[in-house]
């Protein structure tokens, strides 16, 4: 793994040391002390402290096979998990979103994680820093330049072939990308070739899933994209479809390709032809500037990753098997364990308000 854990570790605990804040860390320790603390005295009867009423407002704990877990209080029962977690856990999860975003961004790596876990902006500033990966990428321009008009959904798509000959994949030694232009939304192909009858091919693939563009347009040149139309043309008669071109010169195949880079690095493969369709997830499903959502919820809305949408405990997830394990999962994880009463004097060592903009310090 490109980031290096030992050197995450110091940099956070460097950073929270230096806070001018007498506010507490949630460590490992803390956390299962404030746990602990609510469920024992929770049928206490005292007079209830203001930050007693701060806390019950804010938190609840859910339980499931024997384990309780603190998360964020949900309006409604059926609201998104958000867990609060431990400094020491911060490596794994800040880890998972590095990589489910395709060594994304602060922002891309906030974006995902904002209905999951409550980790601080800075946490995943510092995760950023420590990466080799990212600290390797090729510079580019961040400019982002005024889109051309595109009214919705397939009316103007982009082709472009990404050359990875200098590490092949077997015979595999291209990659297509295609792109909707409105939408943003990806697919790759690894290719042999790069001819133009080889594009068509995967084109056509595409399009006979997802319904083709009006427009196709490629940054490897107008002459590039007439061949691939005219192809197009001789081996489907269902669609009909003009050759354009890219008005603007685009970055997007420097990003895909270090995402690529950076997926073969993170898993010690050169079998990026497999890699290029968990990097399209990726590119998928992280946040876009432009459009302010993910490109997948910008074509089909929520984002559908199996079981990992219900929120639940990796732990838990890895012992579903059958339809029948999943209900009593979720019907075990609806029984929360209410908090009625804590004692003034722990609630008000233990717990204060949370900081909106750095959801460790309390």
């Amino acid at each position: 793994m490109s980031v290096n854990r030992s050197e995450f570790d110091e940099k956070l605990k460097l950073l929270y040391s230096e806070q001018k804040s007498n506010k507490t860390i949630w460590n490992k320790k803390r956390l299962l002390e404030v746990i602990q603390m609510l469920i024992e005295y929770k049928n206490v009867k005292s007079t209830k402290s203001s930050s007693y009423y701060h806390c019950i407002k804010l938190y609840e704990i859910i339980k499931h096979d024997g384990e309780n877990h603190l998360i964020l209080k949900r309006k409604k029962e059926k609201n998104q998990l958000i867990y609060v977690i431990a400094i020491e856990d911060y490596y794994e999860k800040l880890l998972e979103a590095h990589i489910q975003t395709g060594h994304g961004g602060r922002d891309r790596m906030l974006y995902y994680i904002r209905n999951k876990w409550r980790i601080s902006r800075q946490a995943c500033e510092l995760f950023i820093q420590c990466c080799e990966s990212c600290n390797r990428k090729k510079s580019f321009s961040k400019k982002i330049i005024e889109p051309i008009n595109s009214e919705g959904f397939n009316i103007r798509g982009q082709v472009d072939i990404i050359d990875f000959q200098s590490c092949s994949d077997g015979d595999y030694k291209w990659i297509m990308n295609y792109q909707d232009y409105a939408t943003k939304f990806i697919q790759l192909r690894p290719l042999k070739s790069k001819h133009a009858a080889n594009i068509a091919e995967e084109l056509l693939t595409i399009f006979c899933t997802f319904g083709a563009p009006q427009i196709l347009q490629s940054n490897n040149g107008q002459v590039f994209v007439a061949s691939v139309v005219t192809e197009l043309t001789r081996i489907c008669h269902i669609f009909k479809i003009v050759h354009g071109h890219s008005r603007h010169p685009s970055n997007q195949e420097s990003d895909i390709e270090n995402m690529i880079r950076a997926w073969m690095v993170d898993n010690k493969s050169t079998n990026w032809s497999h890699g290029i369709y968990e990097v399209q997830w990726a590119k998928n499903t992280t946040k876009h500037k432009i459009l302010n959502l993910t490109p997948y919820e910008a074509v089909f809305g929520p984002i559908r990753a199996g079981l990992k949408i219900t929120n639940l405990p990796d732990e838990i997830l890895n012992q579903l098997s059958s339809e029948e394990d999943l209900e009593n999962a979720l019907e075990a994880y609806t029984n929360k364990t209410s908090v009625d009463s804590v004692p003034e004097n722990l609630v008000e060592v233990i717990l204060s308000p949370m900081e909106e903009d750095d959801p460790i310090a309390f």
